[in-house]
């Protein structure tokens, strides 16, 4: 298999490991806010105050004999709105014959909005989390392979119908027709 092939395989492997991780999450945290509804949740400095949720930490399964940890999972609050925040390292390989890798994964998922005084003010919708970031996404290999053979051939196509053209494409760029 090329090197090209084995990469896409690993941000495919990447972003489903951590889709399915961040999900997980997302479902195990979301009850655990109800009891904190309309309660200050955080001080004015944006420390965690009065309040615990137990994340389920679980570490996906690593690509290709290789290892994952879990760099960062917790909460926070960012500009009136509570965030989990999660972040994957996925590493594997050996040096000496150049399969090394070491990708780094990361999503901050909005759970709720605060008021100004840190209170809880609402917790979203599972559905409507998952759904809008496209959590419940896995993606395919076989799906993407024609596609991508597609573009490649759009592509292709593109760039010999430019070179054909005896005009400079920077005269033409915005030419609205």
């Amino acid at each position: 298999m090329n090197t090209e092939l084995k990469n896409i395989e690993l941000y495919i492997h990447i972003e489903n490991a951590t889709n399915k991780l961040v999900r997980a999450e997302v479902k195990n945290i979301l009850p655990q806010l109800q009891p904190y509804l309309d309660k200050k949740i955080f001080t004015n400095k944006g420390k965690a105050m009065s309040f615990k949720v137990e994340l389920l930490n679980n570490v996906p399964e690593a690509y290709n004999k290789g290892h994952v940890s879990i760099q960062c999972n917790y909460l926070t609050n960012n500009r009136g709105r509570i965030i989990l925040s999660s972040s994957l390292c996925f590493n594997g390989g050996k040096y000496e014959d150049r399969t090394y890798y070491c990708q780094y994964s990361r999503r901050e998922i909005e759970l709720g909005t605060l008021t100004e005084d840190n209170y809880l003010e609402s917790i979203l919708e599972l559905d409507k989390i998952i759904s809008y970031n496209g959590l419940d996404k896995l993606i395919e290999l076989k799906e993407e392979l024609p596609k991508i053979n597609s573009h490649l051939a759009l592509e292709k196509q593109i760039e010999e119908l430019k070179r054909s053209i005896n005009i400079p494409y920077e005269l033409y760029k915005f030419l609205k027709l």
